[in-house]
């Protein structure tokens, strides 16, 4: 049994090791508070070194802390993060271009950040598929201050000096290198800047193939994938062949109308290959003998259809009336489908349909 003496030893010593640890957890946090208090200041003495900040709609807390951490105007971005967040700035943030520098601290910046900005930016958002023209209307109704025909004048006779305009024809024009994308753009950008800026997101996002083109081609060329289906046919595959022509004479009249733009069109005419549609549709039963090739023909019928009628719906939900009324080439096309569409039997197909794979559905 302990003697009293010896349990009140005891109990000084937990309570010393007790006080010892609050001590050095109070010490760490007092460095840890220093150190935070260290990477907030501002990393220089002076105002010297001034940037430009250009803060996107959408862009997040995180991502404008990385850009200022690696123009020099902070410290750290994890810390800046952290007191940007407890000031309440990511509520607060202001869209635009903004003057900072290496000499102002975490407090400075957030406060600039949270003013109005030195210069406002406005937001020109560029749909896949657009041609200069439309893209020059939407310039000219942002409000950055371009006109459409300034716009249309850089594309067409703009002096650029990016490497993959190189073996440009002469005369031809930028169309099919303007990236489609949303920019941010400061009020008073020159129309030869927002062409570069197109460019430079072109050149990022395609670099792989510049830097390694395939074999024997360009990027003025384009090659489209038919099949040797396109001039000649086989049993029950009359909607593929029909298909595969038709892409084989969109090359053609593809390689027509790119001409004048120094761009080429190449139609690939692929033969069979080993793959699990061959065998069911052909080497399975070469002769058609299930009487099952009608019905093959007609669901691959009916699909074009569908996939055609969803994407006449989904070009129209996506850009409205205007360009069914202004774009004479876009409203042409809508009509030259629609009327190819029509030429379906419809729903009396569909019923043709349900009865030959009812006639041909195993006995249950």
């Amino acid at each position: 049994m302990s003697s009293p003496r010896r349990r009140g030893g005891r109990g000084l010593a937990c309570a010393f090791a007790v006080l010892a640890l609050l001590a050095v957890l109070v010490a760490a946090g007092g460095g840890v508070v220093l150190y935070a208090r260290a990477q907030l200041d501002a990393p220089a003495s002076t105002h010297a070194h001034v940037v430009s900040v250009q803060v996107r709609s959408g862009e997040t807390l995180d991502q404008l802390a990385d850009d200022l951490a690696g123009k020099g105007v902070i410290r750290s971005s994890f810390w800046f993060k952290w007191f940007a967040r407890y000031k309440g700035l990511a509520d607060h943030l202001q869209v635009g271009q903004f003057k900072l520098d290496s000499g102002m601290g975490a407090s400075a910046v957030v406060a600039r950040l949270e003013a109005a900005p030195d210069v406002a930016t406005v937001s020109v958002r560029f749909q896949e598929g657009w041609t200069a023209k439309q893209m020059a209307r939407v310039v000219a109704a942002s409000g950055v201050g371009v006109t459409a025909d300034q716009y249309l004048a850089e594309v067409q006779s703009g002096s650029f000096n990016e490497p993959f305009l190189a073996g440009r024809p002469a005369g031809a024009s930028l169309e099919g290198f303007l990236f489609p994308d949303t920019y941010q753009f400061p009020k008073g950008t020159s129309a030869h800047q927002i062409v570069q800026k197109q460019l430079d997101d072109f050149a990022h996002r395609v670099d792989g193939v510049l830097q390694s083109p395939p074999h024997g081609f360009t990027i003025y060329q384009v090659v489209v994938v038919a099949s040797i289906y396109a001039f000649m046919n086989g049993t029950g595959a009359a909607p593929y062949a029909m298909a595969k022509a038709g892409v084989e004479q969109f090359g053609r009249a593809l390689r027509v109308e790119l001409a004048p733009h120094g761009a080429g069109a190449s139609v690939a005419y692929f033969g069979f290959i080993d793959t699990e549609m061959v065998h069911r549709a052909i080497d399975a039963d070469p002769l058609d003998a299930d009487r099952t090739g009608e019905a093959r023909a007609r669901v691959v019928r009916a699909r074009i259809e569908q996939v055609a009628s969803e994407t006449l719906d989904r070009v129209g939900r996506a850009l409205g009336a205007g360009p069914l009324c202004h774009d004479r080439a876009h409203a042409r096309r809508v009509a030259d489908l629609t009327v190819y569409l029509r030429q379906s039997h419809g729903d009396d197909d569909l019923a043709c349909l349900g009865r030959l794979l009812a006639a041909t559905a195993p006995a249950p």
